[in-house]
């Protein structure tokens, strides 16, 4: 009778240690596989970021800064839609379109007036004054049409808030900076206001 008892709990034992042992098998398993979905996820998004970023890059400016741009580009030149975000090579190519009439500028700049805008530019200078931080800012581009290159820059000035000052101070005459901020037209001045520094290369 004892001997059955034993036999009976270490029966017992056994099954419910199978049991725990499965159970455990699937939890390690379904982490397992958690984990690797996870992780595909993760290089998708890294993936994704990497490719939209290059994109960015090529189509906005070169490794210097600069933008190089063609005169075929204005063939696929979109009217700028209300509350759209303003491109740089979009806003340079309609200030140089020779074939742009004065109603599609005049559309185009008030539109672009108070539209949001991240630009990839060129630090020229970094100051202080009157309680505003500011930026002098370029960013030279070329236009090729036809057999014939042209070189030339545009000035942008930037102003930020007192809590973008260790994002400014850091900034080199010369170093390549993405801001982001509200274009200002009204003074005949290309400036971003309301700024801050998205980036640094």
């Amino acid at each position: 009778m004892s001997k059955q008892g034993n036999s009976g709990c270490r029966i017992a034992a056994l099954i419910v240690a199978g049991i725990v042992l499965l159970f455990g098998l699937v939890v390690v398993g379904i982490l397992w596989m958690f984990k690797a979905e996870r992780s595909h996820a993760m290089e998708a998004h890294n993936r994704a970021v990497e490719e939209t970023a290059a994109e960015l890059r090529a189509t906005s400016a070169g490794q210097d800064g600069s933008l190089e741009l063609d005169a075929a580009d204005w063939e696929s030149l979109k009217p700028l839609g209300e509350g759209e975000p303003v491109e740089l090579k979009q806003f340079v190519l309609m200030m140089e379109d020779p074939r742009a009439t004065d109603l599609a500028r005049e559309t185009f700049r008030q539109r672009a007036d108070g539209a949001t805008a991240t630009w990839h530019l060129r630090v020229e200078d970094v100051w202080s004054e009157g309680g505003v931080l500011g930026a002098s800012l370029s960013v030279p581009y070329s236009l090729k049409d036809g057999n014939v290159t042209r070189h030339s820059s545009l000035s942008v000035r930037a102003e930020f808030g007192e809590g973008q000052r260790d994002a400014l101070i850091g900034l080199r005459q010369g170093d390549a900076v993405a801001v982001s901020g509200t274009l200002d037209l009204s003074d005949d001045q290309t400036r971003i206001v309301d700024a801050r520094v998205v980036s640094t290369e």
